[in-house]
Order: C-alpha cells, then sequence, then structure tokens
C-alpha cells in the first residue's frame, strides 16, 4: 500500500481503509475468482481490528470469520498498552481523550447490537500476549 495509505489511517483505523476493504470484496465478486457465498476474512492484531469492522460494517458479506488477537476496543486498548508504547499508539490509532472518530465507532462493544451475519466467527486471545517482555 504504501506511505500515503499508512498516513491516510493514522487516526482513523477502521474509518479511512473500510471503502479500500468494500471496493477490494466488490472486485472479487465481479473477478468470479471468489463465490460470494462462501468468502471469509481472517486477520491478526489491526487485521483481526479491520476482521471484526468488516462484518460489523459490511454484514451479509462473510460466511466465516477469524479474529487472531485483534484489537476489539480501541479505548481500552489504548488504555491497558505498556506505557512506553502509548507515545507510538497516540500518534498511529489517536487520543481517545481526544474523542477522535475511531474511538466512536468501535468494531464491536457491550453497548451497541452488532448486526454481523457470519456463520461461523473465531475469536483468538491471549491474555498475556505483549505484557511479557
Amino acid at each position: 500500500y504504501g506511505i500515503s495509505f499508512c498516513k491516510e489511517i493514522e487516526k482513523s483505523w477502521g474509518t479511512a481503509d473500510l471503502p479500500d476493504m468494500k471496493n477490494g470484496i466488490e472486485w472479487l465478486k465481479a473477478s468470479g475468482w471468489v463465490n460470494p457465498k462462501k468468502m471469509c476474512i481472517m486477520g491478526g492484531s489491526y487485521g483481526g481490528y479491520m476482521t471484526l469492522r468488516s462484518i460489523t460494517q459490511i454484514p451479509g458479506t462473510f460466511k466465516a470469520a477469524v479474529d487472531i488477537f485483534g484489537v476489539s476496543n480501541l479505548i481500552s486498548f489504548t488504555e491497558t498498552i505498556p506505557e512506553d508504547w502509548k507515545p507510538f499508539m497516540a500518534a498511529l490509532v489517536g487520543d481517545p481523550q481526544a474523542g477522535h472518530q475511531d474511538h466512536q465507532h468501535p468494531p464491536a462493544d457491550g453497548d451497541h447490537a452488532v448486526d454481523c451475519k457470519v456463520d461461523n466467527l473465531s475469536v483468538m486471545l491471549k491474555a498475556e500476549f505483549l505484557r511479557k517482555a
């Protein structure tokens, strides 16, 4: 994708790149390379976040989804990362206290109904994954 794409998604996780995801899905469907009724999505870390974001924002598209230690809530993510990561992540993800739009629209949270219409969802987590150094 290059540096311009990386800059575009700064502080706009799951918002700036969602149209690109939708365009890619439509291209795949039109190409005939995939069966639109059997599409699946998988990602880890940021890709896991985009997996959750995609199934909630593009419902009915995927037969299955796999989220591998993806971020499910940017507010709790930015509040629980190690202190030495916080300046880097504030520049990349944004500051929840500043009300960046990503923090207003998590891919999934307990306060909003999620209409993802996916037959199979697998979420893989490990509580201490990046906590040991």
